[in-house]
């Protein structure tokens, strides 16, 4: 059995790398179009401690669909999952300056740790680096216990 065990953890594994891999490839792609609309490169100092927020953003909705796409199985659910909490998500961040519960809540939007705060003007802090990358592991590893679970030879 433990053969089957690593064989669906690199399986996931694999999957988390291309996910990853074809983030790195569209910013080399799209380095020179990013430039000319951000105004500087992306892949610059500069440039990488004011999108890694942004990044980590994405990486956490996309794996988000992944664990809900382990768990239940089914494209259209994992898709609508992800989309649905990043709407949820960025519907929270948007009405917590002007709506008083919802300011009570905003520490619950991802988008509050990545760009809530001006961090694309000021740069990311440590803490919310922290809560990204820490959301990221945690739902990277809910979908590695999930992939462990399925019935795959």
């Amino acid at each position: 059995m433990p053969l089957l065990e690593e064989s669906r953890s690199s399986r996931l594994n694999a999957c988390s790398a291309a996910f990853l891999l074809a983030n790195d490839l569209s910013a080399l792609v799209l380095e020179d179009l990013l430039t000319a609309t951000l105004g500087e490169s992306p892949l610059s100092e500069q440039g990488m401690a004011r999108w890694t927020e942004v990044l980590l953003l994405g990486l956490d909705f996309g794996l988000l669909a992944l664990a809900a796409g382990v768990v239940t199985g089914k494209r259209g659910i994992a898709l609508a999952v992800g989309a649905g909490v990043a709407s949820v998500a960025y519907l929270i961040s948007s009405l917590a300056p002007v709506v008083h519960w919802v300011h009570r809540i905003r520490f619950a939007s991802p988008f509050f740790w990545a760009v809530g705060n001006n961090q694309l003007a000021h740069g990311p802090s440590a803490v919310e680096l922290l809560v990204l990358t820490g959301v990221a592991v945690a739902l990277l590893g809910a979908a590695l216990v999930a992939v462990r679970r399925l019935d795959i030879p």
